[in-house]
Formats: C-alpha cells, sequence, structure tokens
C-alpha cells in the first residue's frame, strides 16, 4: 500500500497536487475527492499470469460508493510488449452485472461478455499512460501464454467524501 511507503505516497501526492487530480476528481464525483488508503497501491503483477474474472470493482466495494480510479502503468503493458495490460469492454454500464457463471460471485463470465457486451480490447499501454474508470467499468488483467515481464502500476481509487466507505480507510489529502 502507497501509505506504508512514505516516499512513494509524498511523491505520488506532489505528482497528483500537480496535474490539479484533486479538482479533477472533484468535478468527476460532484464532491470532495479523498483516497482509498486500501485502494492506493502498487501492483506487480505475477508470472504466469492466469486468467482474472471479468469484473467491476464496484461489485465488491458496494455499489453504493461513488468514485474514480486512476491506473497509471509504470511499465509499457498490453499489446505486444510482453507485459499484461488490461482487457476492457468500452461500454457505459451504469450498474452492476451479474451472470453466475464468473470465477467469483463478484465476476462475469467471459461467456456473458461474448454475449451481451460489446467486443472487449486490449490496449497498449506505455509507462506514465492514465486510465481513469469508475467503479461499474468492466475490465480484466491480461492473460497470455507468451507474457514474460512482469507489470508494474499505480492504482488510486478515489471516492466522493461523503459515500466513502469506511471500510476503504478514506484518507483527505489537502
Amino acid at each position: 500500500m502507497c501509505a506504508e511507503a512514505p516516499a512513494i505516497a509524498e511523491h505520488l501526492l506532489a505528482l497528483y497536487e500537480s496535474l490539479a487530480l484533486d479538482d479533477l476528481a472533484s468535478q468527476c464525483l460532484e464532491d470532495r475527492p479523498c483516497l482509498s488508503v486500501k485502494k492506493w497501491v502498487l501492483r506487480r503483477s505475477h508470472l504466469a499470469v492466469e486468467e482474472a474474472g471479468w469484473h467491476q470493482d464496484g461489485a465488491f466495494m458496494g455499489a453504493g460508493i461513488q468514485s474514480i480510479n486512476l491506473w497509471l502503468p509504470l511499465t509499457d503493458c498490453g499489446a505486444d510488449t510482453g507485459a499484461p495490460g488490461l482487457d476492457i469492454v468500452p461500454a457505459r454500464i451504469d450498474g452492476l452485472l451479474r451472470d453466475g457463471e464468473g470465477t467469483f460471485d463478484w465476476s462475469v463470465s467471459p461467456a456473458f461478455v461474448k454475449r451481451e457486451l460489446p467486443p472487449w480490447q486490449s490496449p497498449r499501454f506505455a509507462a506514465g499512460d492514465a486510465l481513469f474508470f469508475d467503479h461499474f467499468f468492466l475490465h480484466r488483467t491480461q492473460y497470455r501464454a507468451h507474457f514474460s515481464r512482469p507489470r508494474y502500476a499505480v492504482e488510486t481509487w478515489f471516492f466522493a467524501e461523503s459515500r466513502a466507505p469506511a471500510n476503504q480507510v478514506p484518507l483527505s489529502w489537502r
């Protein structure tokens, strides 16, 4: 967790301030934003990458939240890079999806995605790209047999302060 690495946390908060992310998050959330200490993390993918379920983060955080995630790859990933990126469904979804066939009770099956939604995409991300998405965005970690490099990324969840789930340890930083 970034909060457990003070030098990293300080650097990231300075970056967020320089980019005026608090203003952007305020506009998106229509409320003062706070960070989730539990969902502000440095992630490293493991090799070999196994199939992960298609999921919406709101499915395990609760549908009543109002949030956006900043996913920031620190390495080139996806497509032909040799490191796993994200598979994404490029569609606006305004509620939680369930099909009863997913790997987990909070995920949906590949068959459901293929049958019910637009074709998914596997974009290439460069280190430093930024992907913002909300708690209903359907995605999964890419898995391919040829991945040979780990992926490093920063994940930062911003919640509307008035609707932040207490179990995510909301943190106001301004």
